[in-house]
């Protein structure tokens, strides 16, 4: 279905289509009432996280570009093979492998570039597939740092990937003790890109809140420009 501005609408039985190609999957949607208090209370990180979205024997690969421990952003590389709303999404992550989780697409829509976006809100976690490999529960170390200045692009680069380990480790158990060398990549970080330090979190669903909110400080300030 087209819209007279030309926005192609796609939407799941019962739900409500959208047209806006920019969507979060933890924000709330349109009229809702919801604060941004509210909206802050699952911090959000951009991530590049292989997935394959489940509605049984269908299945979609993609890759999350925006993630939150209660919701998740989905770029599809497949044309969407299901209707169905209830889905099982299998997170590739970097160290502990697949992971499995049970979510409800709760928002459907055809990006700019013609590839399907689907918010998906996390209902629950099942048990990881037999044979997937597990957490080491090593901290890998932060790289060597440089002396000569990096681009500043290189370096929000680098912060992605911090924060895709730091999702990974807070979605498979955000009680945990936050390692204390990836605390200090993204300490290190901050003071490159110019961004006051996040405090020192203790566990990793803190070290998620302080990336998130690195990350969004370092987005929306401008860098410096030369005298």
């Amino acid at each position: 279905m087209r819209r007279p501005d030309g926005h192609e609408l796609i939407a799941p039985a019962g739900a409500t289509a959208v047209s806006s190609p920019r969507m979060s999957s933890t924000s709330a949607a349109p009229g809702s009432g919801a604060s941004a208090r509210e909206r802050r209370a699952a911090p959000r990180i951009p991530v590049g996280i292989p997935v394959r979205v489940l509605a049984g024997e269908r299945s979609c690969a993609g890759r999350v570009i925006d993630a939150s421990l209660t919701g998740l952003l989905v770029e599809l590389s497949e044309p969407l093979a299901f209707v169905e709303t209830d889905v099982v999404v299998a997170l590739v992550l970097p160290e502990a492998g697949r992971h499995d989780v049970d979510a409800v697409v709760v928002r459907r829509v055809v990006n700019p570039e013609g590839q399907i976006m689907l918010a998906l809100r996390m209902t629950g976690r099942r048990p990881r597939p037999l044979g997937a490999t597990r957490a080491t529960g090593r901290a890998r170390a932060a790289p060597a740092w440089q002396n000569r200045e990096r681009p500043r692009a290189v370096a929000l680069a680098e912060l992605r990937a911090v924060g895709t380990r730091a999702y990974e480790l807070a979605l498979v158990d955000a009680d945990a003790p936050a390692p204390a060398p990836l605390v200090a990549w993204v300490r290190r970080l901050a003071a490159e890109l110019e961004v006051d330090p996040p405090g020192r979190p203790a566990a990793c669903r803190e070290l998620l809140s302080a990336v998130s909110d690195l990350s969004r400080r370092a987005r929306d300030q401008r860098p410096a420009q030369p005298a």
